[in-house]
């Protein structure tokens, strides 16, 4: 019973999941992306892709403005970090941006060449925190706060975030051995895009006909494309008669524990990730449809020019 349970519980996550977004599909841009911070969650969404953080970001009553976890957020931004020591410096770059924050009195002080007025800033479990407002001039990003949830939701590009993605070790369905970061370095392939689902889930079995056309069409070309099956255990019949109703010829694994589901934070199925040679996870999309397809196709046409 507990086990039919959590299946539509996984099923319910992700028809909901993805009615929400269906709205949105048509004016979708994929290559742009919102980060989302709550105050006092320990967790950033990217594109609605959590991330756990080590501090939680602080809404600040009197001030009307966020404080946001400084290391976190940059390091997303793919910013270089440096601390420096002997002068309790900490130093952040990218491209023609750069800016420091000095510890002084025991309280971080801006230095920048940018013109950004009052500012507020936090230490906080020896983690610097700097006001949304700041952030938004320094960094030249945008951002909307909705003030009824005490969230704040920052705009980019997508291709401006670097997410690394964690290494993991699963079986195939035919009991073969795949370690993610070997099959990387092996240096056969420009991308690995990993889709999460289970076989009783009736929107990830839209997303499959899709997932076998992208991996035919590049599979010899650096593309290589993985299921992890999140069904618990006796499911194997079903499972196999998946695989065969929609001739799946990519590698399936099994995650029967989960743990690579939640290794990787997933928020419901289907849940594509895309990975790159270096690791980085370059795209992510909850909730698989027919257009995204049409947006990955380009963006892999390009890549592999």
């Amino acid at each position: 019973m507990k086990k039919g349970l959590s299946i539509l519980f996984l099923i319910l996550v992700s028809v909901f999941s993805v009615c929400n977004m269906t709205s949105l599909y048509g004016s979708t841009d994929y290559s742009k992306a919102e980060i989302t911070f709550t105050a006092r969650k320990f967790l950033m969404k990217i594109n609605s892709q959590p991330i756990k953080l080590d501090i939680s970001p602080i809404w600040d009553e009197p001030t009307k403005t966020f404080l946001i976890p400084l290391r976190s957020f940059a390091s997303v931004l793919n910013y270089q970090i440096d601390w420096n020591q002997k002068n309790n410096t900490a130093s952040f770059s990218k491209g023609n941006s750069f800016f420091q924050l000095q510890i002084q009195d025991q309280k971080p002080v801006l230095i920048s060449d940018i013109s950004y007025g009052i500012y507020f800033s936090q230490i906080k479990n020896n983690r610097m925190l700097l006001d949304s407002n700041t952030l938004e001039k320094i960094m030249n990003i945008q951002a909307k706060i909705d003030f009824d949830n005490l969230e704040i939701t920052f705009f980019t590009e997508r291709s401006q975030i670097n997410i690394i993605a964690a290494d993991f070790e699963l079986n195939d369905v035919a009991g073969r051995n795949f370690q993610l970061y070997q099959t990387l370095n092996s240096g056969k392939y420009k991308l690995v895009i990993i889709n999460f689902y289970a076989t009783r889930c009736p929107i990830c079995a839209t997303a499959l006909p899709n997932l076998v056309k992208l991996y035919e069409d590049y599979k010899n070309k650096g593309i290589l494309v993985i299921g992890i099956n999140t069904d618990t255990a006796n499911m194997e019949k079903d499972r196999d008669a998946i695989i065969a109703k929609y001739k799946i010829s990519y590698p399936v694994l099994l995650d029967k524990n989960a743990e690579i589901y939640t290794l990787y934070s997933v928020s419901g199925i289907p849940n594509l990730f895309v990975i790159n040679q270096k690791g980085e996870i370059v795209q992510h999309q909850l909730g698989v449809e027919a257009d995204y397809f049409t947006f990955l196709r380009t963006y892999i046409d390009q890549l592999i020019k």
